[in-house]
C-alpha cells in the first residue's frame, strides 16, 4: 500500500513538474519573439499619436454660464462663460466644469440674443468649437456640437 502510495505521489510531483518546465519554456520563447506589456495597464511606446486624442461626438451637449467681465452690466454683450456641467465621453472627462469658453454674439431676434461657442480654453490652449445658436439666459446656456471636437488627452 505505501509503495502505491509513493509511486502515485511521485508521478503526480513529476507531472507538475513537467508542466512548470514546458510552461516556462513557452513562456520565454514567446517573450524573445514578441515583447508584450507587462501589465493590462501598460501603453505600448510605438502607438501612433492617433490614440492620443479625445473625440467629441456630433450632437454632444456643452451647458454653459455665461461669466461677465468686472465692470460690465448684465445688459451688455457675453463673450465668455464656463463650463457647468463636465462633458463626457465614454469613461473619460473630455471637458471639466469651470472650464473657461468664448461666445459670440450672432444676432438678435424676438427671443433676444443669440450666441455661438467658438473657443473652448484647456490647459491654458484654445480648440476652435463649432456649435449651434443658443438664445442668452442668465444661468445656464445650452448649445450642441455641429462639428466633432479632437482634444488631446
Amino acid at each position: 500500500m505505501k509503495f502505491r502510495l509513493q509511486s502515485v505521489n511521485s508521478a503526480f510531483a513529476a507531472i507538475i513538474f513537467l508542466g512548470f518546465a514546458f510552461t516556462g519554456q513557452s513562456q520565454q520563447s514567446s517573450s524573445s519573439q514578441n515583447p508584450k506589456p507587462s501589465s493590462v495597464l501598460d501603453r505600448a511606446k510605438n502607438k501612433s499619436n492617433e490614440k492620443n486624442f479625445i473625440i467629441i461626438p456630433v450632437g454632444q451637449e456643452i451647458r454653459v454660464d455665461p461669466v461677465f467681465p468686472d465692470g460690465s452690466s448684465p445688459t451688455s454683450r457675453v463673450d465668455q462663460g464656463k463650463v457647468v456641467t463636465p462633458v463626457p465621453v465614454g469613461f473619460t472627462t473630455a471637458i471639466p466644469a469651470l472650464t473657461k469658453v468664448h461666445l459670440l454674439f450672432t444676432g438678435t431676434s424676438d427671443d433676444g440674443a443669440y450666441y455661438r461657442l467658438t473657443y473652448v480654453e484647456i490647459n491654458k490652449k484654445l480648440y476652435k468649437i463649432e456649435s449651434d445658436e443658443t438664445p442668452y439666459a442668465p444661468s445656464e446656456m445650452r448649445f450642441t456640437l455641429t462639428k466633432p471636437l479632437r482634444l488631446p488627452r
